[in-house]
């Protein structure tokens, strides 16, 4: 099984200390198991989080390895392949979740320790790169980590200028200035930084999305899944970390080659907040800001326009981002933050939530919209009183209101339909009851007793691991 290092070593050790972060449950089989289920409740569209290998073994899928194979935990391509077909049957359709900016690999690595002054000149090398030289126009070595590939990885990606070698954000000072402290008027450098750094955990080694070779081999990875599993869109995550350029080959080529394949309304959107991306909006729509572009991006939007004019709608970027600003405003209301009246009396409240929602709507489709008020990076909604749900059921009426009355397309998180809470217990009796079964299964006391106290919502809140926030979607 493809397990984290840390499972398998507690699981060598017999401890259990941190078991809401274990890889449990959940796969495509589980799935394709409860397709009639999800028709029977009106779905109408099943978007899969990522799917594909992952070089650190984590369930959650966003640290992925190799987008040319099925994780093993989740299944085969065989299966999905099944699954599709056995949901087109129904009537339903199948969105992947993929993250596109950045590759994961157990033993990928730089030789060396980045420079905090190389660190800065690369990224901005890249950003002046991005913004004013031409498409397909080779980048200097300059101030690039050599990295050490280790196993794994397919053979297509590995290549040094495929990546941008740069080093991690947290290293990123430009100016001798930390990255979290730069002014909102200094889009280009925060820009930079988001696209061109690493993450800082050191897990993931971001992609150089200018590069021309890189596109296309990657573009096409993506192709030969529409191709063969023959499913229905992409999600794409952290859109706004990838380049525009990049974004636009990717959402134009995808979908034109769909429609080649009879599939004419292929689903391209992305996790992204175009209030608070820098230059957001030039990766939606037809990606033409009313300000000035990056070069790298005109560019691509001319090779591209005999592809993208033949699409419906004739656009090049992502159909539809995310309304983050007014989820944001439910889930404040939702958690007490606000009064749900000043929803609609708050003059103020009102006049932001209509600028953004029309700034979104001049860029990108909104019916397109994924309108999900919960998600598996935030504490379900109905775990605030720690256990009472009863008097938690308006929050996510509240949520759910919003979700199928606003302009975009309802959209549930796993489990929100039962009611799911992410509660490791309801009340004392459960918890006793909790702390026996997990006796029996020969976890040591005081690591029952830790899991347990750490799983406390009423006392830790917000700040219970965020391992617990995804117990409840599988079955134990």
């Amino acid at each position: 099984l493809n397990i984290p290092d840390f499972q398998r070593k507690e699981l060598e050790q017999g401890q259990a200390w941190s078991l809401p972060r274990w890889r449990h449950g959940g796969d495509l089989q589980g799935l394709r198991g409860r397709l009639t289920y999800l028709r029977d409740l009106g779905v109408t569209v099943v978007a899969l989080s990522p799917i594909f290998a992952n070089g650190r073994g984590e369930y959650h899928g966003y640290c992925t390895s190799d987008p040319t194979s099925v994780d093993p935990g989740f299944g085969s391509p065989e299966l999905l392949r099944d699954l599709v077909h056995e949901a087109h049957e129904l009537g339903l359709r199948i969105v992947l979740e993929i993250q596109v900016n950045h590759l994961c690999g157990s033993d990928l690595r730089y030789d060396g320790e980045p420079n905090i002054d190389d660190v800065a000149s690369c990224v901005d090398d890249y950003e002046t790169a991005y913004w004013n030289t031409s498409r397909g126009e080779h980048l200097s070595d300059n101030y690039r980590m050599p990295l050490s590939w280790g196993e794994g990885l397919p053979l297509a990606l590995l290549h040094p200028s495929f990546f941008a070698r740069c080093g991690p954000l947290n290293r990123y000072r430009p100016d001798g200035r930390d990255f979290s402290r730069l002014g909102e008027h200094e889009e280009f450098r925060r820009q930079a930084g988001s696209l061109w750094a690493d993450d800082p955990s050191g897990n993931g080694f971001r992609f150089n999305t200018l590069d021309v070779g890189f596109q296309t081999v990657y573009v096409n990875m993506l192709k030969w899944w529409i191709g063969y599993a023959d499913i229905d869109g992409f999600r794409i995550s952290a859109a706004s970390q990838s380049s525009a350029d990049f974004i636009s080959a990717l959402s134009t080529q995808t979908r034109h080659y769909a429609k080649e394949l009879g599939k004419n309304d292929f689903f391209v959107v992305g996790e992204l907040d175009p209030s608070t991306a820098v230059f957001g909006t030039e990766l939606l729509g037809s990606q033409r800001p009313a300000g000035p572009a990056p070069r790298r991006l005109q560019e691509t939007l001319d090779d591209n326009c005999e592809l993208y004019k033949d699409l419906s709608p004739p656009w090049s970027g992502l159909l539809a981002a995310y309304p983050a600003p007014e989820v944001d405003n439910i889930r404040l209301i939702a958690t007490d933050g606000e009064e749900p009246r000043d929803f609609f009396e708050d003059a103020e409240f009102g006049a932001v939530a209509a600028a953004k929602r029309a700034s979104l709507a001049s860029h990108s489709d909104l019916q397109a919209t994924l309108t999900a008020f919960e998600s598996g990076s935030e504490r379900r909604l109905l775990s605030r009183l720690g256990g009472g749900d009863t008097a938690d059921a308006w929050r996510l009426q509240l949520g759910l209101a919003w979700s199928f009355t606003w302009y975009g397309i309802p959209t549930l998180l796993n489990g929100v339909e039962m009611g799911f809470n992410g509660l490791c217990f309801n009340s004392t009796e459960d918890k006793s009851s909790l702390e026996a079964h997990l006796l029996e299964q020969g976890i040591a006391p005081e690591e029952a007793a830790k899991l347990l106290e750490d799983c406390d919502y009423t006392v830790h809140g917000d700040r219970v691991d965020q391992g617990f926030w995804r117990q409840d979607f599988f079955a134990g």
